[in-house]
Parts: C-alpha cells; sequence; structure tokens
C-alpha cells in the first residue's frame, strides 16, 4: 500500500463512521458538513 492509499483510508475510516452518525443525528452532520467545508477553504489558500 503507498503513503497515499493509506492516507486516504485514513481519512475515509472516519467519514464513515460519522456518515451513519448523521443519519441518527441530522444536527451533527451540518456542524461536520461546515467544519469539512472550512477545511476545505484552508487547503485551497494554502496550495
Amino acid at each position: 500500500m503507498t503513503l497515499v492509499s493509506v492516507f486516504s483510508h485514513l481519512l475515509t475510516v472516519p467519514i464513515r463512521k460519522s456518515y451513519a452518525s448523521m443519519l441518527y443525528m441530522p444536527e451533527v452532520s451540518l456542524i461536520m458538513s461546515f467544519y469539512m467545508f472550512v477545511f476545505l477553504k484552508c487547503i485551497n489558500r494554502m496550495f
């Protein structure tokens, strides 16, 4: 396994777990999507 696949795997596992909890708690999904939006904007500024 390459480093990229390990990194993407580490990212997708918590996303899958949080997605399962999103189905039960909609307000958590709103917070998670907000943090992901801010996180992506920060990445776009860096590169």
